[in-house]
């Protein structure tokens, strides 16, 4: 396999692990400099910067390795240290532009979006389409009329 096959294995995973650093994915962050498949073997090569500590190091390899896992790499995951002259730690990022995106973790993106309860209200029915002029709202006011004739309490909100 050549090494832009395995690049091209690696960088759905890579975007996935997240650098504490810079808060990018370390395919963005640019720390995966090479990756060699031989036999049942990828070997990555991964430059750290030098404020990468090894708890660090150690969780993105572990995270590198169970993404390429899920996305169906059956071998085996070795790490190999690349250069690390001239680079320079990324600034970390004081505000995230998206929700979820923010704090510490390996998860991707810093894990999921919490959903939150909202106080009063068990459930909430969607009705969506992928294009306009269908009777979206039609349905929607028809099935919280039948909802309320239940006995059911009922909140319509049209967000179009």
């Amino acid at each position: 396999m050549s090494e832009q096959e395995a690049m091209a294995l690696i960088e759905p995973a890579a975007t996935r692990v997240r650098d504490p650093l810079s808060g990018k994915s370390v395919w963005l962050a640019k720390l995966i400099n090479s990756a060699v498949v031989a036999d049942d073997t990828m070997v990555i090569r991964i430059s750290f910067a030098p404020d990468h500590n090894d708890v660090d190091r150690q969780r993105i390899r572990d995270a590198l390795t169970k993404q390429l896992e899920s996305i169906g790499w059956k071998g085996k995951v070795t790490f190999e240290q690349g250069s690390t002259k001239n680079q320079k730690t990324p600034p970390k990022t004081k505000k995230s532009t998206v929700k979820g995106m923010e704090g510490p973790g390996m998860k991707p993106h810093g894990g999921p979006i919490q959903k939150l309860p909202i106080p009063g209200v068990k459930r909430i029915v969607a009705v969506a389409s992928g294009k306009g002029g269908v009777g979206k709202s039609t349905i929607a006011v028809n099935l919280a009329c039948a909802l309320s004739r239940l006995g059911l309490s009922i909140g319509l909100m049209d967000a179009d």
